[in-house]
């Protein structure tokens, strides 16, 4: 039997959640005030491989942003589930000069270079330099050159897919909902690819 398709046009805003779900992470900044902020974004992907490139699409109006813009750097935390709270939390909106290191009970710990620190609990950090931002709506898309990866030994591993398997990360559902990883599935082209170069 075949699916109804219903063509929508209103309530577009809501199309966020029929796509893949994104693995939210941690950005820390440093304020004009000198302290540490902490928030959550699930709007995240690698945009370059050379030079290394992250983006980042954020709301104008947050903290992170004018933070990044004052100060020029940001650093990317990966969470694991067993974070799921403390990620949580950190979208909890403070006054500016409040941090959300201090909510969580997440640690700031020294970068190596930028200002703005790795978060201790993560296993995954990226250390990032602001390389442009741009207005694409209610949000703003910006671009970091990753300048080093501070990552725990056991999520690192030279093949590949290991390297994906060892992950274990978050995928943001909806507030305050996340999923976790499933199974891997091999897929195989070779039949498609056959037939449809015997067409051709």
């Amino acid at each position: 039997m075949s699916q109804k398709t219903l063509e929508i046009t209103e309530f577009l805003e809501k199309v966020v959640y029929l796509t893949p779900p994104h693995a939210p992470v941690l950005v820390s900044t440093i304020s004009p005030f000198g302290n540490s902020n902490l928030a959550p974004f699930e709007q995240f992907m690698t945009c370059s491989d050379f030079p290394p490139r992250v983006c980042l699409a954020i709301t104008p109006k947050s903290d992170t942003v004018r933070n990044i813009r004052d100060g020029s750097d940001f650093c990317i935390g990966i969470p694991t589930p067993a974070l799921a709270n403390q990620v949580f939390a950190c979208g909890e909106p403070l006054p500016r000069q409040e941090s959300e290191f201090d909510l969580s009970g997440l640690t700031p710990t020294r970068s190596k270079f930028i200002t703005s620190p790795r978060i201790k609990e993560c296993p995954i950090n990226f250390e990032c330099k602001l390389h442009w931002e741009r207005d694409t709506g209610d949000h703003v898309l910006v671009v970091g050159t990753v300048l080093l990866v501070a990552v725990q030994e056991q999520y690192w591993d030279v093949d590949k897919v290991k390297r994906r398997l060892n992950l274990d990360m978050l995928y943001y559902a909806t507030s305050g909902h996340f999923l976790t990883k499933g199974q891997v599935l091999q897929a195989n082209k070779r039949e498609l690819v056959d037939k449809y170069k015997s067409r051709n």
